[in-house]
């Protein structure tokens, strides 16, 4: 095989073209993926209460939580379940609402 050389410089340029074609068509057509996420089941902690966070104690001591705990880990996933964990919240009762 004497003489056969690889041209490095072509193999350079169409790697170059090849990426640019990928970006023009990511432009045109960008990626989209659907996500679904379901809401973790907090017990007393329910997010979906008419009252808001002001007459419901756990609510806003979680949010306090969750923004101490990504102060600590910037960048980093905070799962909820370490927030439940030393306390227990199968004795609270949710609050009755009055129909009204």
């Amino acid at each position: 095989m004497a003489g056969f050389k690889i041209n490095r410089r072509a193999i350079e340029k169409m790697q170059r073209e090849i990426a640019k074609e990928f970006e023009r068509a990511n432009r045109k057509h960008p990626v989209r993926v659907p996500v679904e996420v379901d809401a973790p089941d907090l017990g007393a902690l329910a997010l979906s209460s008419a009252s808001g966070i002001e007459s419901d104690p756990y609510l806003s001591r979680l949010l306090v939580w969750l923004y101490d705990a990504s102060r600590r880990n910037p960048g980093h996933f905070v799962d909820v379940a370490d927030f439940l964990k030393p306390r227990d919240f199968r004795r609270v009762r949710p609050p009755r609402w009055r129909s009204g």
